[in-house]
C-alpha cells in the first residue's frame, strides 16, 4: 500500500512537471500562491496575456506552463 501511494506520488509529481496547460489551482500549487492570488493577479493583468488560455465554448482558463516559467524568469532577472 505504502509502495503504491508513492509510485502515485511520483506519477503525480511528474505528471506535473511534463504538463503543458495548468487550471488555476494547479496553478497556484505549482507556484505556491493562493488559488485567490492567482485570480485576482489574473483580473489585475500581472500574467503575460500570451500565458492564459480559453478554449472556445468554455469558462475555465488554462495557463501556459513554458510562458509562465518564462515570466517567472523575467521576474528573477529584475531583483
Amino acid at each position: 500500500m505504502l509502495k503504491q501511494n508513492i509510485q502515485d506520488n511520483t506519477f503525480k509529481q511528474f505528471h506535473q512537471l511534463t504538463k503543458r496547460l495548468f487550471t488555476a489551482k494547479e496553478l497556484a500549487e505549482y507556484i505556491g500562491w493562493p488559488i485567490a492570488t492567482i485570480y485576482s493577479q489574473k483580473c489585475r493583468g500581472i500574467f503575460p496575456k500570451q500565458s492564459i488560455v480559453r478554449f472556445a465554448h468554455s469558462r475555465k482558463l488554462f495557463f501556459d506552463k513554458q510562458i509562465i516559467d518564462e515570466w517567472i524568469d523575467e521576474q528573477h532577472l529584475y531583483r
